[in-house]
Parts: C-alpha cells; structure tokens; sequence
C-alpha cells in the first residue's frame, strides 16, 4: 500500500491478505494505521520515492500518489515485485491514464465523485498485469 496514509485501504484488505505492507510520508497517518492493532499490517513512516526497503513479492499493489503521479523508477520497481493486479487510486486523470498504460491491462475503472457540484473526481482503477497491452 503506497502512499497508504492512515492506512484505510490496506487495512480494509488485511482480512483478505496473507500480510499488508504501507508506506507514507507521513509519520502521524502511520502512527494511526499501526494503532489499529491489525497482526497481519505493517505500516513504516518514509518516501516512497527515496525509501529503501526490502519488499516481500505481492500479489497485489495498492498506489495512491500525488497529482503528479508516479516516478518512472517507481512504476519500475513495482513492476519488479510482478504483481498479479495493481489498485491505482487518482485524483488526476492525465497521470492516471499515463501511469496505467505503464503497467499493461486496465481492466476496470471506477469514478468515485467525492466533491459534487466540482470538477473534481477521484479514479480507481483495477491493471491486470498478466496481460500486457504495451
């Protein structure tokens, strides 16, 4: 879970899920995801983009970046951990729709429209990375 804030997705996940890992930049929301008590969660505060870890592989990465989107030596990594599908959350359309073609197969897109009566409007969007468009 990158970008994973408080944690509100992966934790969501963790039932489902052998083990979540999230990283944020934030060390509050990663103090409040670890509050949680979840045995099977593991929450670090650092950068995303400068961090260096360890990641165990997994099946399923959950990204929600900043309007820019993310880094090509990021998308590279994630592609290293081969994940079966990747959950790609936007509040931008251009980096989402760039991003995702990076990765190969978008299967499903969903508008989620948090602020009415605004332009406004956060995507998500399920890859399929065993099938590969590009």
């Amino acid at each position: 879970d990158l970008f994973c804030g408080t944690g509100t997705i992966g934790l969501t996940l963790a039932s489902k899920a052998g083990h979540v890992y999230g990283i944020d930049i934030e060390e509050e929301a990663i103090k409040m995801a670890n509050s949680h008590g979840i045995e099977n969660a593991t929450y670090i505060a650092g950068d995303v983009f400068k961090t260096k870890i360890e990641w165990p592989r997994a099946d399923v990465v959950i990204v929600d970046p900043p309007r820019a989107g993310l880094q090509p030596k990021l998308i590279n990594w994630i592609k290293s951990l081969n994940p079966r599908k990747i959950i790609y959350l936007s509040c931008n359309l251009k980096s989402f729709a760039r991003d995702c073609q990076e990765f190969g197969n978008l299967t499903t897109v969903q508008p989620v429209d948090q602020f009415p009566h605004t332009r406004h409007l956060e995507l998500v969007g399920l890859i399929d990375t065993s099938t590969r468009l590009i």
